[in-house]
């Protein structure tokens, strides 16, 4: 979200791109297994909702746009970098495998935590959303403003999907 504030998101995805990194843009790409190339899933990005907040001309959160050509038969995992567009997709999206979300710190620094904990639908952790979705809401490896972390932990986190 911070990449909105900065009011240069153009410039920031074309540096991404000289890094050879794609980014998201309300849009998917289908993630092909090593080892058998019918074993694949959508990987799709949504902009984040400070995008529509900050009125960033052609940016926001628009989920049709993200998983259009995903199948509903297909795994499909969702980057959403706040809870609260999780959610969202969620209730749109019931189909969607899995969400990896972030934002919120865990807090970051304690007493703040409280509000960010009653703030976000999902708040840090592995959380089972409906009949067949998950949402991982990862705290983050850094802090936000304040350098610090207190009652809270900063993570690096591994995740490996497999097939059923």
């Amino acid at each position: 979200n911070h990449d909105y504030y900065s009011a240069d998101i153009t410039n920031w995805f074309k540096h991404l791109q000289s890094l050879k990194i794609q980014p998201l843009h309300n849009e998917n790409v289908k993630i092909h297994s090593l080892r058998e190339d019918k074993d694949w899933f959508c990987l799709a990005g949504v902009d984040d909702i400070e995008a529509e907040l900050l009125r960033y001309p052609g940016h926001g959160m628009d989920l049709n746009k993200a998983l259009d050509g995903c199948s509903t038969k297909d795994a499909i995992v969702l980057l959403a970098h706040q809870p609260i567009a999780a959610k969202r997709a969620l209730q749109s999206r019931p189909d969607i495998s899995l969400i990896l979300s972030g934002h919120t710190h865990a807090g970051q620094i304690f007493p703040l935590a409280i509000a960010a904990y009653v703030l976000n639908p999902f708040f840090e952790g592995l959380y089972k959303a409906g009949e067949n979705s998950l949402v991982y809401v990862t705290p983050g490896t850094i802090y936000y403003g304040i350098p610090m972390r207190l009652g809270s932990r900063a993570e690096i986190t591994e995740i490996i999907l497999k097939t059923r």
